[in-house]
């Protein structure tokens, strides 16, 4: 056999392969032209040129990096953590990466650190990553000032990096046209203002004429320092000079709303006055009416310029060629009336229209200008502007009534269907004042949109006009599992009226409702006729721990349910929770003698000393409804004194279950009249009131909180005018009340004078009766003594 060479070996197979020969010459391919050494020194470069530069497939890639870097930012503090994490922010390209350094560098109060941040501030591409950059700048520059001030002598320059790098970053960065970044450097400054080492550097850029960073620079002082009078002339010539651009002007206000609800009002009111008022530029006109809607906002109710910022406002809403700017003044001119009903002496905010409604005077620039320029507003042939008004509108309650006949233009404007949604909202906001036009949403109980049936039918209800019609859109409501809980609010406002809805809340408590409140409340409210539901309800008084079993208890007492008896017992005896407990026995008092055989549970639970106190009390009042009078007035005597180890505010929601008792309350009036004295003086005057005539042994207590500072003194004056001639001797002392500020102490005079015969307050009551200022609530009350005390005969 015959062996072969082997190829690399075979000089036949050098020849063809083009390898080198034994001299080391070049030997050609067969057939094969030679690369031209041009392209051959092009292919080495790249080469060399690759094996120089980083391979982008072997770099990590973006989300390995953020990982990284999360990583870095959550290791404990050290100078190689901040050295890291700076050089990230300078250089990785990702924005997610820079962030994420950022935020690991926090609130670092390093030197280097504030220098990158206000580089950043400068240079980085991303507005997001400046925003952030301007934020950490207002959160560590500040901290370095103040560690920096503390170890330094008064007097001393600041350093040099805020002068350098962080104010500069920050006065352009006040220039950026993104909002963020604007906005987060604008804080930043108005926090280094309130430094004493700051405030030098920021009056230096206020310059005349002022330019943009130094508007920056006057904003953040203003804020924080007020309003100079040299820093206001700048800012007002620079409103009223006819060369400065609309960008000068717009920072000039921007300065004045900083200020508009501080006590500077005064000092910058005529300048927004005229900017809304004559400036050519609608930007300017639009942020002077925000910030006028600002500071009458926030000013005080009788303020010196609320009336004149109405009156600019509601201008601005009728004629302002803008609807931009006629939309931003109505939308505004509304919520004016806010701090107005919120600063009446005897409200509270979360108190309804139909209370406080008795204590209002309305002020002369509601009815002056704001109700005309809304009356204009709400039929604005420009639909924005005209959702504005309306939305301003709602804040107005019963005052509004005046408007509302001008709502059937957006009532009907089928073209915007917002306009229309905003009619209705309104009109829901309004309750039972929405009554005189409320016939005019009927035709949406049929609309296809469920959102509108259900608006309707709130209307409708609110303002006493249940009917047929309302019944079918609540019945295609409350087929819809979306509306079930608007409906059902709205058949809570029904009441009884609402009868047709009983097999629907009766199907909802066999299932699993999502809100067994509602629908209990709104069973609740249909009254006797809830008797059918008596099966579904006694099954939810095992449903120990919720608010449900509460609530069904109370409608089983109301329906004087017999067979509830023995469930309710078991639920005072077995006292699972003590809330329970006492609504059970609530529920067997009021279904009277049949709920006899569950007393002995009853009182275990009023002399169960580890209830609660307000509970026991409540207890024995269940206890003396149902026969044990004495016992009960015993218990709730002790009780009520404290005994040395309670006080009266822990007696909670026993004042709203005394008075169930009536005139079997007389053996407690010495414990009340000790209580007088004490913070729960009110709640015990309103008991002595419904006694009457049994009351008159505490006249010299109830005297002696006729003080109309004091919150009883109300309730003191109305126990005094029934206790009967025992309260006589105390018309000199009520008869100056007649003139107290306060509306509530002025009408309960009234009342107890005309109770107690005082002819003498005749006068006064007359003259209180021709104040054209005066409140409902003491003309209503004047007018009764008056008709009260003609009658009577003459004596006192």
């Amino acid at each position: 056999m015959v062996r072969r060479p082997r190829r690399g070996r075979d000089p036949r197979a050098a020849v063809d392969r083009g390898d080198r020969g034994a001299a080391g010459a070049r030997v050609p391919r067969r057939g094969r032209r030679p690369a031209p050494v041009s392209t051959r020194r092009a292919w080495a470069g790249l080469l060399l040129a690759l094996a120089a530069a980083p391979v982008w497939a072997q770099q990590p890639t973006t989300q390995e990096r953020e990982q990284a870097a999360r990583q870095v930012a959550g290791s404990a503090p050290s100078p190689q953590r901040t050295n890291r994490l700076l050089k990230l922010l300078r250089e990785d390209p990702a924005e997610k990466v820079r962030l994420i350094a950022l935020s690991g560098l926090g609130r670092t109060r390093d030197e280097a650190c504030l220098r990158a941040f206000a580089s950043v501030l400068a240079e980085d591409p991303s507005p997001e990553v400046r925003g952030s950059a301007a934020l950490s700048l207002s959160q560590s520059a500040v901290g370095a000032l103040d560690a920096w001030a503390r170890g330094v002598q008064p007097g001393t320059p600041p350093p040099a990096w805020l002068a350098e790098a962080v104010l500069p970053a920050l006065f352009n960065a006040t220039r950026s046209s993104h909002p963020r970044v604007r906005f987060a450097s604008l804080g930043a400054l108005r926090s280094l203002a309130r430094s004493e080492r700051v405030v030098p550097l920021l009056r230096r850029r206020i310059t005349d004429p002022i330019d943009g960073p130094g508007f920056a620079a006057a904003s953040a002082l203003a804020e924080v320092r007020g309003l100079t009078p040299q820093l206001l002339a700048l800012v007002e010539r620079a409103l009223r000079e006819p060369e400065s651009p609309a960008a000068r002007r717009r920072e000039a206000l921007g300065v004045l709303t900083n200020v508009a609800a501080s006590p500077d009002l005064e000092l910058v009111l005529p300048a927004l006055l005229g900017a809304l008022d004559s400036d050519d530029d609608e930007r300017v006109r639009g942020l002077a009416a925000a910030a006028l809607i600002r500071a009458g906002r926030r000013s005080t109710p009788d303020a010196l310029g609320v009336d004149e910022i109405a009156a600019a406002l509601a201008k601005a809403g009728r004629r302002d060629a803008s609807a931009r700017v006629r939309g931003l003044a109505l939308g505004g001119i509304g919520f004016l009336f806010v701090p107005w009903t919120r600063a009446q002496g005897p409200l509270r905010s979360d108190e309804g229209w139909d209370r406080v409604l008795p204590f209002l005077r309305p002020p002369p620039w509601l009815e002056r200008h704001v109700v005309p320029a809304l009356r204009a507003g709400v039929a604005d042939p420009e639909p924005g502007v005209r959702v504005w008004a309306l939305e301003s509108l709602s804040t107005l309650g019963p005052f509004a009534e005046p408007i509302l006949p001008r709502l059937e233009l957006a009532l009907s404007d089928d073209e915007h269907p917002d306009s229309i949604r905003q009619a209705l909202a309104t009109l829901v906001s309004l309750g039972r004042h929405a009554a005189p036009i409320a016939r005019l949403v009927r035709p949406f109980l049929s609309d296809a949109d469920l959102e509108l049936r259900a608006q309707a039918s709130k209307i409708l209800t609110q303002a006493g006009l249940y009917d047929d019609a309302v019944e079918g859109a609540l019945r295609s409501l409350l087929d819809d599992g979306d509306y079930q809980p608007f409906a059902l609010e709205v058949l809570i406002l029904a009441g009884g009226r609402a009868a047709c809805a009983l097999p629907f809340l009766r199907r909802q408590l066999r299932g699993d409702p999502d809100e067994p409140e509602q629908v209990l409340r709104a069973l609740a409210g249909l009254g006797p006729a809830a008797r059918p539901a008596i099966p579904e309800l006694l099954p939810l008084l095992e449903d120990e721990m919720g608010e449900t079993a509460e609530l069904a208890a109370q409608i089983l007492g109301e329906l004087r349910e017999p067979a509830a008896v023995a469930p309710l017992r078991d639920l005072v005896s077995s006292r699972a929770t003590p809330e329970l407990a006492v609504q059970a026995a609530a529920a067997l008092a009021t279904i009277g003698t049949a709920a006899l055989p569950a007393l002995p549970a009853v009182r275990a639970l009023a002399d169960d000393a580890q209830v609660s106190l307000d509970r026991r009390a409540r207890a024995q009042v269940a206890r003396a409804r149902l026969g044990e009078l004495e016992p009960a007035l015993a218990g709730l005597r002790k009780l009520l004194a404290g005994e040395g180890e309670h006080s009266c505010s822990d007696l909670g929601r026993v004042w709203s279950e005394l008075p169930r008792l009536g005139a079997e309350l007389a053996p407690l009036v010495p414990t009340l009249r000790a209580l007088l004295g004490c913070h729960c003086a009110g709640e015990a005057c309103r008991l002595l009131a419904s006694l009457g005539p049994a009351a008159a042994s505490a006249r010299p207590e109830l005297v002696g909180l006729l003080d109309p500072k004091h919150d009883a003194c109300p309730a003191a004056l109305r126990a005094l005018g029934r206790i009967g001639p025992a309260g006589a001797a105390a018309i000199p002392r009520i008869s100056p009340l007649l003139d107290a500020e306060q509306a509530k102490v002025r009408g309960a005079a009234a009342e107890a004078l005309g109770r107690l015969g005082a002819r003498a307050a005749l006068p006064k009551l007359r003259q209180l009766l021709a104040d054209e200022e005066e409140v409902p609530y003491v003309l209503e009350r004047a007018r009764a003594a008056i008709a009260r005390l003609t009658k009577a005969p003459p004596g006192r």
